[in-house]
């Protein structure tokens, strides 16, 4: 998968969804909310209650998971 997932939740830090698609996918490039990085790469965003709009300023997303 080339383009970084994005783990979007103030409730939990996303180690078993890091875990889980890294198992299934092998090395990805996963980022949470505390940790997003250059916003252009993300390409999925696995969401959970986004703040109003922060998904819009990812610029290439092409999958919104709502969790």
């Amino acid at each position: 998968m080339p383009g970084a997932i994005a783990y979007i939740s103030r409730d939990t830090d996303g180690v078993l969804w890091n875990k889980v698609l890294t198992a299934g996918l092998g090395p990805i490039d996963f980022r949470t909310l505390s940790r997003l990085g250059n916003t252009d790469d993300i390409e999925v965003a696995l969401a959970w209650k986004p703040d109003p709009g922060l998904l819009a300023t990812f610029r290439n997303l092409r999958l919104i998971v709502s969790l």
